[in-house]
């Protein structure tokens, strides 16, 4: 069976573990282990050190496996596969992202699944990367049901958000921020996909 985009609807934000009591906070969801990989694993994408970091981002894929949790699950091998690709591991980068691919059809997030993949794409592409960038979106394409004219739109650079500037990177765990992928709580915050914290607008 393919999945087409637009036929489920995005749903609220996977948790690493029981939200506070009351009302969101700034530490958000992440329990301390998995929160200090997450950081660990940023710190050592964002210093050069690729090889390091995917084995972490593969073992906190796998946490988040055991919980039960896709969306944190795929961004985890998302990650994985960027360190792979950024060291050179062209089978694992395959391997990482196959992973995300099928637990993001596996949990009914093809929409995810287009926002997120296409953009991994363009960034193997980018690192020289063309025999696999090819052979994965050719296997996107066609597990999502995806044609060349919805690939292009799925491909192309994210609009400018209507909503406030967020910061670069999240103050809870390093990972980069995008604003096409985060959970938006109003008009003036949005939860990080990887920690859960809240990452307030810059004024």
């Amino acid at each position: 069976m393919r999945f087409r985009p637009g036929r489920f609807r995005r749903p609220g934000p996977m948790r690493w573990g029981p939200r506070p009591f009351g009302r969101r906070s700034a530490l958000g969801p992440l329990a301390a282990g998995p929160r200090q990989q997450l950081m660990e694993a940023h710190r050592l994408f964002a210093e050069g050190q690729p090889a390091a970091a995917a084995p972490l981002f593969v073992e906190l894929a796998g946490m988040a496996h055991s919980l039960n949790m896709p969306r944190r699950a795929a961004q985890m091998h998302l990650q994985a596969a960027r360190s792979f690709a950024a060291s050179g591991n062209k089978a694992a980068v395959l391997e990482q992202a196959r992973a995300a691919l099928q637990v993001l059809i596996g949990a009914e997030l093809a929409e995810e699944a287009t926002l997120v993949l296409p953009r991994l794409v363009r960034e193997m592409r980018e690192r020289g990367m063309t025999a696999e960038a090819g052979i994965l979106q050719h296997e996107i394409q066609e597990q999502l049901g995806l044609s060349a004219e919805e690939w292009g739109e799925a491909s192309a650079p994210p609009a400018k958000p209507a909503r406030g500037r967020l910061p670069a990177k999240c103050p809870g765990c390093g990972g980069p921020v995008r604003s096409d992928e985060v959970e938006w709580i109003d008009e003036h915050s949005a939860e990080c996909v990887y920690c859960g914290s809240v990452l307030p607008t810059e004024k």
